[in-house]
């Protein structure tokens, strides 16, 4: 067996309007959204009887990489571990054009001082969960002005 590609990245979450309003806020859209109680899910996610309401969200106009938002109405669950230590947790980054404009609260906030990714800018903001996304600004490329 091989990876041939990334299909998506999944986050269950306690309330999915409220997540698709974050990551909409992000630029993020709803793909797609639909509710799945069938058997098969079930036998899935390893839950008898699970059902879930799921929202695939991406960048406009693109058909790659999905963020899947999992709301379990049945069963449901509480409870969540969300600090960035904690082995079984993750993140997500993404790539944005501007820190400056960001609205949420930032939890980390660095440059990369050397290596292969010297100059670029990272913080970290959690959405309504507690997962973190990373956000990763590149440095601006410099552009020649010549005058005559």
């Amino acid at each position: 067996m091989s990876i041939i590609a990334i299909a998506h990245t999944g986050f269950t979450v306690t309330n999915i309007d409220l997540s698709i309003g974050f990551y909409q806020s992000l630029g993020l859209v709803c793909k797609f959204r639909v509710i799945r109680n069938e058997e098969f899910i079930g036998k899935i996610v390893g839950m008898k009887g699970a059902e879930i309401e799921i929202a695939y969200m991406g960048m406009p106009g693109e058909k790659g990489h999905f963020l899947e938002l999992l709301e379990y109405k049945k069963p449901r669950m509480v409870g969540r571990a969300s600090a960035t230590n904690i082995p079984g947790n993750g993140h997500i980054c993404f790539e944005v054009d501007d820190l400056n404009l960001v609205r949420y609260s930032v939890t980390g906030y660095a440059e990369i001082p050397d290596g292969p990714n010297q100059g670029i800018i990272v913080a970290y903001i959690k959405d309504p969960d507690g997962f973190t996304v990373e956000l990763l600004e590149r440095p601006k490329k410099a552009t020649l002005v010549v005058s005559e």
